[in-house]
């Protein structure tokens, strides 16, 4: 489908479609500022630099609340576009070559590299690339500087494999939904979804899971919680309502998420940058909750009021956005590697890091693997 540069109206497909593309844009570059900071904050990873940065720590923690809770909403939201245009059938194929294809080539050919950088920089292996390959099937890959190194899920790319099992097991539930929503959910259903509030109370659920599990998991979140996200995409795909409700409470929710977010970071972080990430007493882990659903209502809401509009730049990136994500950590561990015995203070390492594995990325993307896609409906791809 082709965006019109006019101003669509908000209840046609161009408009969710122009509003998921911005989101979808907004998510993959906070994904990979994310990682360009992730050698200098107080917390291992694959390549962690000596010199440290609390500044930096309290920005990628920032991240961490809303990065992955968007990417989950909109991937339901896509699905529920998705199964208005394809058979379960013709919806199960494309999920197959849109995610499981790209895990496939993540495992065997981006994550190597980011695995042989993190033996290295831990004096875990010493010799050439080649030399290390066949050592990289040795043993599953579970935790950074563990003694496994084939990395199953992927590393970053465990979000398409979650993504992918996600969507195959809550197909028949969805499609039960999709065929009946219209029929069952109507009356004080929809009035209920009409209330304010609602949107803040379904926080809740997401609370719940934070409280009972913690937060400790891959993408910052407790991985139960990411259905619910999943969910709750799929839903605003399936009700003109929902998506009125979410613009609606979009002005509150801005100022909550900005408030609860600050809130959490003062209170976690207060001890120093040790503590990040370590959400003790649970009552912050129900904050963290709150704040990360009021980012999602915010962004979403506030995209679909101003940012439903197309432009031809916008759907030559939505293309280059996958291609992106597959490529990007690796990249960035590689030049942090190679940048690391410079003697450039750490916000100057950060600045060259972001900037150059953008740079590399973008280049790789737009001039190798673009040449290989074909008219695929980015629209009701991975996300």
């Amino acid at each position: 489908m082709v965006v019109s540069s006019s101003r669509a109206d908000p209840r046609s497909g161009e408009a969710r479609y122009a509003a998921l593309d911005w989101l979808r844009a907004m998510a993959t570059l906070g994904v990979f500022v994310f990682h360009s900071g992730a050698p200098y904050v107080a917390r291992d990873w694959h390549f962690s630099s000596e010199s440290k940065s609390f500044a930096l720590t309290i920005w990628n923690a920032s991240l961490l609340v809303w990065i992955m809770p968007l990417f989950f909403t909109i991937s339901g939201a896509s699905m529920g576009f998705a199964l208005r245009i394809h058979s379960p059938c013709d919806f199960v194929v494309e999920r197959l070559r849109r995610l499981l294809v790209p895990l496939l080539f993540g495992i065997f050919v981006m994550a190597p590299p980011q695995v042989y950088v993190e033996r290295l920089s831990r004096h875990q292996f010493e010799g050439s690339f080649l030399a290390f390959y066949p050592h990289y099937f040795n043993a599953p890959y579970l935790e950074i500087g563990g003694a496994g190194n084939f990395a199953w899920m992927g590393l970053h790319l465990w979000y398409l494999q979650a993504l992918l099992i996600m969507s195959l097991l809550c197909l028949p539930l969805f499609l039960v939904v999709e065929r009946n929503w219209k029929a069952q959910w109507s009356g004080e259903s929809r009035r209920w979804l009409r209330r304010p509030a609602t949107m803040f109370l379904l926080a809740l659920p997401i609370g719940a899971i934070e409280w009972l599990f913690g937060n400790v998991g891959l993408g910052g979140w407790n991985m139960l919680a990411y259905p619910i996200f999943f969910a709750y995409g799929f839903i605003l795909a399936q009700s003109p309502t929902a998506i009125n409700v979410v613009k609606r409470s979009a002005p509150l929710a801005l100022p909550l998420a900005v408030f609860a977010t600050i809130l959490l970071l003062w209170r976690v972080l207060d001890r120093g940058p040790v503590a990040y990430a370590q959400y003790d007493p649970r009552w912050l882990a129900v904050l963290y909750a709150f704040a990360g659903w009021c980012w999602v209502v915010a962004l979403v809401g506030l995209a679909y009021r101003f940012f439903n509009r197309g432009y031809p730049a916008l759907s030559r990136l939505s293309k280059l956005l996958l291609p992106i994500y597959i490529l990007h950590q690796t990249v960035i561990v590689i030049i942090a590697y190679l940048v690391y015995r410079n003697a450039l203070g750490v916000f100057d390492k950060y600045l060259m890091v972001l900037s150059s594995s953008a740079m590399v990325a973008i280049l790789l993307c737009a001039g190798v693997i673009g040449k290989f896609r074909g008219p695929v409906a980015n629209r009701v791809g991975i996300c």
